[in-house]
C-alpha cells in the first residue's frame, strides 16, 4: 500500500476546516488554586507558505515512520530536519520544489513548519492570514478566495489542498491542542471578539 494512501474518512476525522475548528488533545487546564491557567500567544500575519493540491480522497502529505499518529494526517508540526525528512508527498506536484526550499531554508532551531492539509473547491485556494503559537498550542486562520483566471478547474470537485507555513517560533513538544478557521471570503477585515473568535468565520 501507499505511504499516501489512507482512507476519506481519516482525512475527514483529521481535518474539518470547513466547519472552523479542529482540536486535538486538552484544550487548557486549571493551575493548583483552582485558577486558569493562561496560554501565552505569539500571532504572526507574514509567515512565509507554500501550498500544494492533489486531486484525491486521501492526504497528500504524510508522516512515515512506525509511530506515526494516522490520525494527525489533517494537521500537525515539523519541530526538526527529521520530521521533514520523514515527509512523503508528490514531488513531482506543482509547488513541490517550493515545499522542497521552504522546508529546506527552515531554521529549526528557532523555526517551526505547520502543515495543514484538507479538502477545497477546485476553483478556489486557501490563503493563511495568520498563526499564532502558544506554549501548548497552534492555531491557524485562513480565508477562501478563488484561484486565477486562467487555472483549468472544475467548481464543483474538490481537491486537496496542503499548506507549509513556517513559522518564526520553535516547539520542544507536539502541541496538544491545534486549531484552524476558515473564513468565506478574504476581502473583509480580520476582527475577534473577546473570546478570540473571529468574526464573520465559518
Amino acid at each position: 500500500m501507499s505511504a499516501l494512501h489512507t482512507t476519506r474518512r481519516a482525512l475527514l476525522r483529521a481535518g474539518t476546516a470547513s466547519t472552523g475548528v479542529l482540536i486535538a488533545g486538552c484544550a487548557g487546564g486549571s493551575n493548583a488554586d483552582g485558577s486558569d491557567r493562561a496560554d501565552p500567544t505569539e500571532r504572526v500575519t507574514d509567515p512565509e507558505t507554500v501550498s500544494i493540491r492533489g486531486s484525491t480522497d486521501a492526504p497528500i502529505v504524510r508522516k512515515t515512520g512506525p509511530d506515526t499518529d494516522r490520525d494527525a494526517d489533517g494537521i500537525f508540526v515539523l519541530r526538526e530536519a527529521a520530521d521533514a525528512d520523514a515527509l512523503a508527498y508528490d514531488r513531482d506536484s506543482d509547488g513541490a520544489d517550493d515545499v522542497d526550499d521552504l522546508l529546506a531554508e527552515t531554521e529549526f532551531d528557532d523555526e517551526s513548519v505547520i502543515v495543514y492539509q484538507d479538502h477545497v473547491d477546485g476553483c478556489y485556494e486557501r490563503r493563511l492570514e495568520y498563526v499564532e503559537s502558544g506554549t501548548a498550542t497552534v492555531e491557524l486562520q485562513f480565508c477562501r478566495v478563488e484561484r486565477d483566471a486562467v487555472v483549468t478547474c472544475e467548481r464543483d470537485r474538490k481537491q486537496v489542498q496542503a499548506t507549509f507555513v513556517r513559522a518564526p517560533f520553535a516547539d520542544d513538544s507536539e502541541p496538544t491542542r491545534r486549531s484552524v478557521g476558515v473564513r468565506s471570503s478574504c476581502g473583509t477585515s480580520l476582527e475577534t471578539d473577546g473570546n478570540g473568535t473571529v468574526a464573520g468565520g465559518e
